[in-house]
């Protein structure tokens, strides 16, 4: 393990949180139940709680690039299906 290993991880921690806290926000102005089947916004939650219980730390520094991209692409997807920041 190495520093900057340690410190991507811990900004990855930051956006991930970040980005469910909105969603999750989101779920709750809309009185949507976090565990509806057949809402597409519960079963994004429910994607983005299955990322969120990735050991970051057991993976590869290419694992974590891939891991980057994905927060990144949802935190610039949330808005664009209608989920803002209020």
């Amino acid at each position: 393990m190495n520093y900057e290993q340690t410190v991507k991880i811990e900004s990855l921690n930051e956006l991930s949180k970040g980005v469910t806290a909105r969603l999750i926000a989101y779920l709750s102005r809309e009185n949507i139940p976090i565990d509806s089947p057949n809402d597409f916004y519960a079963l994004l939650y429910q994607q983005f709680k299955e990322m969120l219980n990735l050991n970051l730390f057991q993976l590869s520094s290419e694992e974590l690039e891939n891991i980057e991209k994905y927060w990144q692409l949802m935190n610039e997807l949330l808005p664009e299906i209608g989920v803002t920041k209020k």
